[in-house]
Protein backbone atom coordinates (compact mmCIF):
# COMPACT_ATOMS: atom_id res chain seq x y z
CA UNK A 1 0.00 0.00 0.00
CA UNK A 2 2.92 2.65 0.30
CA UNK A 3 2.54 3.29 -3.53
CA UNK A 4 -0.84 3.98 -2.62
CA UNK A 5 -0.21 6.16 0.30
CA UNK A 6 2.48 7.91 -1.73
CA UNK A 7 0.09 8.59 -4.79
CA UNK A 8 -2.19 10.03 -2.56
CA UNK A 9 0.50 12.53 -1.02
CA UNK A 10 1.27 13.42 -4.45
CA UNK A 11 -2.26 14.43 -5.54
CA UNK A 12 -3.06 16.13 -2.41
CA UNK A 13 -0.03 17.97 -3.25
CA UNK A 14 -0.45 19.07 -6.90
CA UNK A 15 -4.70 18.84 -6.71
CA UNK A 16 -4.63 21.86 -8.61
CA UNK A 17 -2.70 21.33 -11.84
CA UNK A 18 -4.46 17.92 -11.37
CA UNK A 19 -7.79 19.27 -12.26
CA UNK A 20 -6.88 21.66 -14.80
CA UNK A 21 -5.04 18.49 -16.91
CA UNK A 22 -8.56 16.32 -16.32
CA UNK A 23 -10.26 19.98 -18.04
CA UNK A 24 -7.86 19.76 -20.82
CA UNK A 25 -8.14 16.15 -21.71
CA UNK A 26 -12.01 15.92 -21.39
CA UNK A 27 -12.73 18.79 -23.31
CA UNK A 28 -10.31 18.05 -25.88
CA UNK A 29 -11.86 14.40 -26.36
CA UNK A 30 -14.66 15.91 -28.90
CA UNK A 31 -11.62 16.39 -31.05
CA UNK A 32 -10.59 12.61 -31.51
CA UNK A 33 -14.00 11.81 -33.11
CA UNK A 34 -14.44 15.46 -35.03
CA UNK A 35 -14.38 15.69 -38.81
CA UNK A 36 -12.08 17.44 -40.57
CA UNK A 37 -13.22 20.88 -41.04
CA UNK A 38 -10.29 22.83 -40.81
CA UNK A 39 -8.67 23.89 -43.94
CA UNK A 40 -5.34 24.74 -42.38
CA UNK A 41 -5.29 21.40 -40.34
CA UNK A 42 -5.61 19.84 -44.07
CA UNK A 43 -2.94 21.82 -45.35
CA UNK A 44 -0.68 20.67 -42.35
CA UNK A 45 -1.65 17.24 -42.83
CA UNK A 46 -0.85 17.15 -46.35
CA UNK A 47 2.35 18.87 -45.91
CA UNK A 48 3.49 16.37 -43.29
CA UNK A 49 2.53 13.84 -45.21
CA UNK A 50 4.87 14.93 -48.36
CA UNK A 51 8.01 15.69 -46.46
CA UNK A 52 6.67 11.94 -45.01
CA UNK A 53 7.29 10.62 -48.17
CA UNK A 54 10.30 12.59 -48.95
CA UNK A 55 8.99 15.63 -50.96
CA UNK A 56 10.75 18.44 -50.77
CA UNK A 57 9.26 21.10 -48.92
CA UNK A 58 9.00 24.15 -49.89
CA UNK A 59 10.29 23.15 -53.53
CA UNK A 60 7.77 20.20 -54.62
CA UNK A 61 5.39 21.40 -52.25
CA UNK A 62 4.27 24.68 -50.56
CA UNK A 63 3.09 26.31 -48.01
CA UNK A 64 4.11 29.79 -45.97
CA UNK A 65 4.97 28.31 -42.42
CA UNK A 66 8.09 27.24 -40.64
CA UNK A 67 8.86 23.51 -41.12
CA UNK A 68 7.79 21.78 -37.64
CA UNK A 69 4.17 22.05 -37.76
CA UNK A 70 4.34 19.93 -41.71
CA UNK A 71 7.02 17.56 -39.76
CA UNK A 72 5.30 16.88 -36.49
CA UNK A 73 2.16 16.25 -38.81
CA UNK A 74 4.32 13.89 -41.30
CA UNK A 75 4.99 11.93 -37.62
CA UNK A 76 1.54 11.56 -36.75
CA UNK A 77 -0.29 8.25 -39.00
CA UNK A 78 -3.62 9.62 -39.03
CA UNK A 79 -5.64 12.65 -38.26
CA UNK A 80 -6.48 11.48 -34.48
CA UNK A 81 -2.96 10.92 -33.75
CA UNK A 82 -1.79 14.27 -34.97
CA UNK A 83 -4.73 16.30 -32.74
CA UNK A 84 -3.38 13.60 -29.95
CA UNK A 85 -0.02 15.33 -30.57
CA UNK A 86 -1.52 18.57 -29.80
CA UNK A 87 -3.49 17.83 -27.06
CA UNK A 88 -0.30 16.14 -25.31
CA UNK A 89 1.34 19.24 -25.78
CA UNK A 90 -1.36 21.56 -24.26
CA UNK A 91 -1.38 19.08 -21.30
CA UNK A 92 2.14 20.02 -20.84
CA UNK A 93 1.89 23.62 -21.46
CA UNK A 94 -1.08 23.40 -19.16
CA UNK A 95 2.14 22.61 -16.02
CA UNK A 96 4.05 24.95 -17.23
CA UNK A 97 1.79 27.67 -17.21
CA UNK A 98 0.23 26.99 -13.65
CA UNK A 99 4.29 27.20 -12.65
CA UNK A 100 4.43 30.82 -14.16
CA UNK A 101 1.41 31.73 -12.85
CA UNK A 102 2.86 30.97 -9.31
CA UNK A 103 5.81 33.02 -9.82
CA UNK A 104 4.06 35.80 -11.71
CA UNK A 105 1.46 36.16 -8.30
CA UNK A 106 3.47 34.78 -5.93
CA UNK A 107 4.74 38.73 -3.94
CA UNK A 108 1.25 40.32 -5.01
CA UNK A 109 -1.63 38.03 -4.92
CA UNK A 110 -1.06 33.95 -5.18
CA UNK A 111 -4.64 33.46 -5.17
CA UNK A 112 -5.05 35.09 -9.23
CA UNK A 113 -2.89 31.65 -10.04
CA UNK A 114 -5.48 29.61 -9.71
CA UNK A 115 -7.49 32.17 -11.63
CA UNK A 116 -5.57 32.85 -14.38
CA UNK A 117 -4.63 29.14 -14.95
CA UNK A 118 -8.14 28.32 -15.23
CA UNK A 119 -8.52 31.32 -17.78
CA UNK A 120 -5.99 29.92 -20.06
CA UNK A 121 -7.49 26.01 -19.91
CA UNK A 122 -10.53 27.79 -21.13
CA UNK A 123 -9.05 29.96 -23.68
CA UNK A 124 -6.74 27.40 -25.31
CA UNK A 125 -9.26 24.69 -25.27
CA UNK A 126 -12.90 25.95 -25.92
CA UNK A 127 -13.33 25.10 -29.60
CA UNK A 128 -14.91 28.71 -29.90
CA UNK A 129 -11.62 29.90 -29.88
CA UNK A 130 -10.32 26.90 -32.38
CA UNK A 131 -8.61 25.28 -29.20
CA UNK A 132 -9.71 21.64 -30.34
CA UNK A 133 -7.61 22.06 -33.96
CA UNK A 134 -4.19 21.97 -34.59
CA UNK A 135 -3.00 25.53 -35.52
CA UNK A 136 0.69 26.54 -35.16
CA UNK A 137 -0.72 29.40 -32.40
CA UNK A 138 -0.86 26.54 -29.74
CA UNK A 139 1.84 25.00 -30.71
CA UNK A 140 4.58 27.85 -30.74
CA UNK A 141 3.50 29.22 -27.18
CA UNK A 142 4.72 26.52 -24.97
CA UNK A 143 8.28 26.92 -25.54
CA UNK A 144 8.22 30.62 -24.78
CA UNK A 145 6.10 30.08 -21.68
CA UNK A 146 9.17 27.28 -20.33
CA UNK A 147 11.45 30.38 -21.28
CA UNK A 148 9.89 32.44 -19.09
CA UNK A 149 9.25 29.72 -16.40
CA UNK A 150 13.40 28.98 -16.75
CA UNK A 151 14.82 32.76 -17.01
CA UNK A 152 12.09 34.29 -14.00
CA UNK A 153 14.74 33.92 -11.01
CA UNK A 154 17.96 33.79 -13.51
CA UNK A 155 20.78 35.85 -12.52
CA UNK A 156 22.52 37.54 -15.38
CA UNK A 157 25.75 35.44 -14.61
CA UNK A 158 23.86 32.14 -15.56
CA UNK A 159 24.31 32.53 -19.23
CA UNK A 160 23.20 29.11 -20.09
CA UNK A 161 20.06 29.51 -18.50
CA UNK A 162 19.19 32.14 -21.05
CA UNK A 163 20.89 30.11 -24.10
CA UNK A 164 18.38 27.22 -23.28
CA UNK A 165 15.66 30.22 -23.16
CA UNK A 166 16.65 31.70 -26.35
CA UNK A 167 16.87 27.93 -27.99
CA UNK A 168 13.58 27.55 -26.52
CA UNK A 169 11.83 30.51 -27.91
CA UNK A 170 13.95 29.71 -31.30
CA UNK A 171 11.86 25.95 -31.46
CA UNK A 172 8.68 27.84 -30.88
CA UNK A 173 9.96 30.35 -34.11
CA UNK A 174 9.40 26.97 -35.91
CA UNK A 175 5.96 26.69 -35.53
CA UNK A 176 5.41 30.58 -36.15
CA UNK A 177 7.44 33.75 -36.90
CA UNK A 178 4.92 35.80 -34.34
CA UNK A 179 7.12 34.43 -32.06
CA UNK A 180 9.79 36.52 -32.58
CA UNK A 181 7.33 39.35 -30.99
CA UNK A 182 7.01 37.41 -27.42
CA UNK A 183 10.72 36.62 -27.42
CA UNK A 184 11.51 40.35 -27.86
CA UNK A 185 9.04 41.32 -25.23
CA UNK A 186 10.72 38.71 -23.18
CA UNK A 187 14.40 39.81 -23.67
CA UNK A 188 13.08 43.55 -22.97
CA UNK A 189 11.54 42.55 -19.52
CA UNK A 190 14.47 40.34 -17.79
CA UNK A 191 17.45 42.48 -19.47
CA UNK A 192 16.14 45.93 -19.45
CA UNK A 193 12.60 46.92 -17.32
CA UNK A 194 13.51 44.65 -14.76
CA UNK A 195 16.71 46.85 -13.97
CA UNK A 196 17.06 49.75 -11.59
CA UNK A 197 18.03 51.68 -13.91
CA UNK A 198 18.72 52.27 -17.36
CA UNK A 199 22.79 52.20 -17.53
CA UNK A 200 22.21 48.62 -15.70
CA UNK A 201 19.93 47.30 -18.63
CA UNK A 202 22.14 48.82 -21.31
CA UNK A 203 25.04 47.13 -19.85
CA UNK A 204 22.83 44.13 -20.14
CA UNK A 205 22.32 44.06 -23.55
CA UNK A 206 25.66 43.83 -24.01
CA UNK A 207 26.11 40.87 -21.92
CA UNK A 208 27.23 37.45 -22.01
CA UNK A 209 23.52 35.99 -21.05
CA UNK A 210 22.26 38.41 -23.49
CA UNK A 211 24.19 37.44 -26.82
CA UNK A 212 24.01 33.84 -25.53
CA UNK A 213 20.23 34.35 -25.99
CA UNK A 214 19.89 36.36 -29.00
CA UNK A 215 22.17 33.64 -31.24
CA UNK A 216 20.30 30.74 -29.51
CA UNK A 217 17.01 32.38 -30.56
CA UNK A 218 18.03 32.93 -34.20
CA UNK A 219 19.77 29.68 -34.78
CA UNK A 220 16.80 27.61 -35.54
CA UNK A 221 15.21 29.30 -37.80
CA UNK A 222 18.80 30.40 -39.52
CA UNK A 223 19.56 26.36 -39.90
CA UNK A 224 16.38 25.75 -41.72
CA UNK A 225 17.53 28.40 -43.83
CA UNK A 226 20.78 26.56 -44.61
CA UNK A 227 19.02 23.24 -44.91
CA UNK A 228 16.69 24.47 -47.17
CA UNK A 229 18.67 26.51 -49.67
CA UNK A 230 20.77 23.10 -49.75
CA UNK A 231 18.19 21.03 -51.05
CA UNK A 232 17.12 23.55 -53.91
Amino acid sequence: MKWLVGLHKLCNKHEWIIFLVIIVIVLRLPSFIMPHYYGDEEIYFVMGRAWANNVPLYKEVFDHKPPLIYIMAGIAPTMLAFRGLLAAVMVVHTIFFWKLAQLFWAKTRPSLAYLSSFIFVMLTTLPTLEGLTVNADLLMMMPVTIAAVILWNAKMTEWKKFLIAGLLGGIGWLFKIPVVFDMVAIGLYFFVFKKKTLVEGIRAIFSCSFLAYAVAFVTPLMLTFVYYYLKG
